[in-house]
């Protein structure tokens, strides 16, 4: 990971709010935070590739995007269970 920050901290963002952003070395970004209405978690999840042509930027983000998404579930099932990923 490249970068954590919890944007509710002072100077963290322009407007304070309830979201840790983690920053990956590739580029790709994960933000959490908690619904406003509901007892549950809402993950963002950001990729993009800017090699190749529209096509092959596609498929890289879009595969990135899969892993990603796969390693957030991981960590927070085991957050869920208390182990440590």
């Amino acid at each position: 990971m490249a970068r954590s920050q919890d944007l509710l901290l002072p100077g963290a963002a322009e407007v304070p709010a309830n979201v840790l952003r983690y920053d990956l070395a590739d580029g790709s970004r994960v933000m959490i935070r908690p619904s406003g209405t509901e007892p549950k978690l809402k993950v963002y999840i950001d990729t993009f590739s800017d090699e190749g042509g529209l096509a092959q930027r596609r498929e890289t983000a879009e595969s990135t995007l899969v892993r990603v998404e796969a390693a957030v579930r991981k960590y927070l099932a085991a957050a869920q269970s208390n182990e440590t990923p």
